[in-house]
């Protein structure tokens, strides 16, 4: 059983990385690429390995991680420029996609909740793959609406989601999130306490220092509130934001923003090496192509892509006159990691069914090559 274990994650991994070196030549991004690995290793294609609890289980810590690590590693001096224009133009995005996708979600699955949540999903802007694609583009008014307006969008997906999810993810109670609060509350409190000690603690031992005790709460809050019915993704975002206002914006710690970043960029790379790999090929695995039904694929499509070029390019063609407008609307249209790991949750705990988890997912990455050919076409014609 060891073995066999031990054998589907390698493979997975193995195979993941090879899509990855080799599409990389063509500019197709990497979680592109990871799920393709999985279609070609799966039952699909070679048939070598297929959806197991091995992979379910590294899909689970990808997400926690990445959850983690979506709260830690928010540049708030980054948000904190042309906020008020970022903002609107993520509201705007969001509310156009959602009930563009609401509607038709619902006219086919008469189910409102179902409906919701999806559509909350599908309304996100991928802020990974939004930062990734600006460093290609040397536009800073772009820069700074993209990457504060995403960065908003996966606050709104995460809170509406879970929000919305409460009553049902691992059948938590009332009780159950008020002690996840108690958590937090100590936590904040051992923070506070650490910052006082870490004033004495100078050189490569406070590095070490600070980033083993946040990983130690990390873990520590994880499994306390799983082990009291709480969603340990809400847990791993929350405990990432705490860490994130402590750390980077206190002044206590010496050298804190370096230690911080060095600490975002560790977790950053493990997730890209080993868990979001592993975490594409499991959503891959986990989808039936025959279960994507092209009645609901096409509309969600064009609503998704429809709704966020629109919302996200009017208000700065409204308020600014530029052209880059446009060029905004294209990249909010990139769906990503935090995209698929909603997804995945949902299905996990059948908030949704087979058939819109496969038609989803297709339609989160199908946005993205689409939104990444619009980018090639306008680099070409200016």
């Amino acid at each position: 059983m060891i073995n066999h274990s031990v054998y589907i994650i390698f493979l997975g991994l193995a195979f993941a990385k090879v899509f990855e070196l080799i599409l990389s030549r063509f500019k197709i991004p990497s979680i592109i690429s990871w799920f393709v690995a999985g279609i070609v290793v799966g039952p699909y294609v070679l048939g070598l390995i297929d959806k197991g609890v091995e992979l379910e289980l590294f899909s689970r810590i990808a997400s926690i991680f990445l959850m983690f690590y979506i709260g830690f590693s928010t540049n708030y001096n980054v948000v904190l420029r042309r906020i008020s224009l970022s903002i609107i133009v993520s509201l705007a995005g969001v509310v156009a996609t959602f009930f563009l996708c609401f509607a038709i979600l619902y006219s086919i699955t008469m189910n409102l909740y179902t409906s919701i949540l999806l559509s909350i999903v599908l309304s996100n802007t991928a802020s990974e793959m939004a930062s990734s694609i600006m460093l290609t583009i040397n536009k800073p008014f772009v820069y700074d609406i993209v990457t504060t307006a995403s960065i908003v969008d996966d606050i709104i997906a995460i809170i509406a989601i879970f929000m919305m999810a409460i009553p049902i993810l691992n059948g938590a109670s009332y009780f159950s999130y008020m002690a996840f609060l108690i958590v937090v509350i100590i936590s904040c409190v051992l923070i506070g306490l650490f910052r006082q000690y870490a004033k004495k603690v100078h050189g490569r031992l406070q590095t070490e220092v600070i980033h083993a005790l946040s990983m130690a709460l990390l873990g520590l809050s994880v499994a306390i509130t799983v082990w009291m019915g709480v969603n340990e993704l809400l847990v791993a975002y929350t405990m990432g934001l705490v860490l994130n206002i402590v750390m980077i914006r206190g002044d206590a710690l010496l050298r804190s923003d370096t230690i911080a970043m060095d600490l975002a960029d560790s977790i950053n790379k493990l997730l890209h090496w080993v868990f979001l790999p592993l975490l594409f090929v499991y959503v891959a695995l986990s989808i039936e192509i025959k279960m994507v039904n092209m009645y609901v694929f096409l509309p969600l499509f064009i609503a998704s892509t429809i709704g966020k070029l629109i919302g996200c390019s009017l208000p700065v063609y409204v308020k600014t006159k530029r052209q880059d407008s446009i060029t905004i609307g294209i990249i909010m249209m990139l769906r990503g990691s935090l995209e698929n790991t909603l997804l995945s949750t949902l299905y996990l705990y059948s908030l949704i069914d087979k058939m819109l988890y496969s038609t989803s997912v297709v339609v989160s990455l199908t946005s993205t090559l689409l939104s990444l050919l619009l980018l090639y076409v306008l680099k070409v014609l200016r």
